[in-house]
């Protein structure tokens, strides 16, 4: 009866007839879930996350799928979280996404981790013309605790304290440019103004131009 998933995920050159994949779905609801998945003989990475060995408990979430297509995609989801052995965790995950092969748009991003609470009001991409595809997002006021990452970086667990964050960015993949954009670490540091990135994905050739309005950094930040 699950063959349809099977199918919707499955290389393309071992389903023998391609399906129309036509779902919706009112509600999903799943607690207390656990995933796990193993690459016997990939090296483990014990405190940080390893792709080969991923170990998710604790899965919550409750998702509303208005459409799933080969042309359209509606989604909300309304909450998920879970622990990941790795020491990652996730608090709170929700958004409502609705895309076609065209563009995206993402409205009411919220993300939260321990000490992390990352918030996009709104989100538009197109992603039919690639590196120029047009970009515009809202990041409301958030905090970012880089520790809550460390992870996946390990270094960041140096970094307890949380950076507050808002802008405003516009443009296209590679040439976004970040309006009233703050930065603020503690007491240590601050920074509002402007900035633009070019180039980003092609690194060789990535470069940041940035106009400051008021900056400060303290010896100890």
């Amino acid at each position: 009866t699950l063959q349809f998933v099977i199918d919707a995920f499955a290389s393309k050159d071992t389903v023998k007839k391609q399906s129309n994949i036509d779902l919706r779905f009112n509600s999903i609801l799943i607690r207390r879930g656990n995933f796990r998945y193993d690459v016997k003989n990939a090296a483990t990475t014990p405190g940080k996350f390893n792709a080969k060995h991923i170990d998710i408990r604790n899965i919550s979430a409750k998702i509303s799928m208005k459409a799933f297509n080969k042309d359209s995609l509606n989604a909300n989801i309304k909450k998920m979280s879970f622990d990941e052995a790795s020491g990652f965790s996730l608090n709170k995950l929700s958004l409502n996404i609705v895309a076609n092969k065209d563009s995206a748009i993402i409205n009411n991003f919220e993300i939260k981790l321990p000490e992390t609470d990352l918030k996009i009001d709104r989100a538009h991409i197109h992603t039919d013309l690639l590196d120029h595809s047009p970009v515009e997002l809202n990041i409301a006021p958030s905090q970012i605790c880089l520790k809550d990452l460390s992870a996946f970086v390990p270094a960041f667990r140096n970094f307890s304290e949380t950076i507050e964050l808002s802008a405003e960015a516009s443009g296209y993949i590679n040439n976004i440019g970040l309006k009233r954009l703050t930065l603020k670490y503690s007491d240590k540091m601050l920074f509002v103004g402007k900035m633009e990135m070019k180039g980003i994905t092609h690194p060789e050739d990535a470069y940041i131009f940035g106009q400051v309005n008021k900056m400060y950094i303290t010896t100890e930040g």
